[in-house]
């Protein structure tokens, strides 16, 4: 690895893996990746808690992204996510309260959005979920009080607790009828939630799916 002033880092071609928790904690600013690296994974608590790195381009052939990697980088921007990622941990980006946007569409191998994945991301606006996506896991994103837009994907069974906990500026939300199930608290304090529209095969609501929803007129 190569630091050029303490502020960005330059990932060498020749690097074939990294530690758990190689850089948490760390200051750069930027992390550049080599085009073609021989790695294919990022560690579990990459990067957490570095509280200065604002963008991140992950290379195309890194298939899966581990647990916390980048957990409570609190200035990230921006992230660019390759096509071919199979597996996005947990709490990856959780805390990351400067994220404004997520496009997660091109990740066609991408199946669950994990527990806590986008938590805490309190400046979230939007996010755009693969089409292959089955499984929302708790907690995914609790506390995204910005987030005004997510289109559930057609293939989602699942909505784990507390998925879209405190997302006070959701104001309509579509379930596609491949949804069975929605989580304890699910909603819960979702204060601007206008309008649900329910799948037709919706077999369980959780305790509290709905609870402290003060806006919501239409189900």
């Amino acid at each position: 690895y190569k630091a050029i002033m303490s502020a960005h880092l330059t990932i060498q071609p020749d690097t074939e893996k990294f530690r758990k928790r190689q850089f948490e904690n760390s200051s750069f600013t930027q992390i550049k990746f080599p085009k073609k690296p021989k790695f294919n994974k990022i560690p579990s608590s990459f990067a957490e808690n570095n509280r200065n790195l604002v963008s991140i381009d992950i290379p195309k052939n890194v298939k899966k992204i581990k647990e916390a990697a980048f957990k409570s980088c609190i200035l990230l921007v921006s992230i660019k996510i390759p096509a071919n990622l199979k597996k996005l941990g947990k709490s990856v980006f959780e805390n990351c309260r400067n994220l404004t946007i997520i496009d997660l569409q091109t990740c066609r191998y991408l199946t669950k959005i994990k527990a806590a994945t986008f938590a805490n991301c309190s400046k979230l606006r939007q996010i755009k979920l693969p089409e292959n996506t089955q499984k929302i896991a708790t907690a995914a994103f609790k506390n995204c009080e910005a987030l005004e837009e997510i289109i559930i994907p057609p293939n989602v069974r699942k909505i784990g607790n507390e998925s879209f906990m405190n997302c006070a500026s959701l104001m309509r939300m579509v379930l596609p009828n491949s949804v069975i199930r929605i989580g304890s608290s699910t909603f819960h304090g979702c204060i601007g939630l206008i309008e649900i529209i329910l799948s037709e095969n919706l077999q369980e609501i959780g305790d509290y799916g709905f609870q402290s929803c003060i806006s919501l007129k239409h189900i």
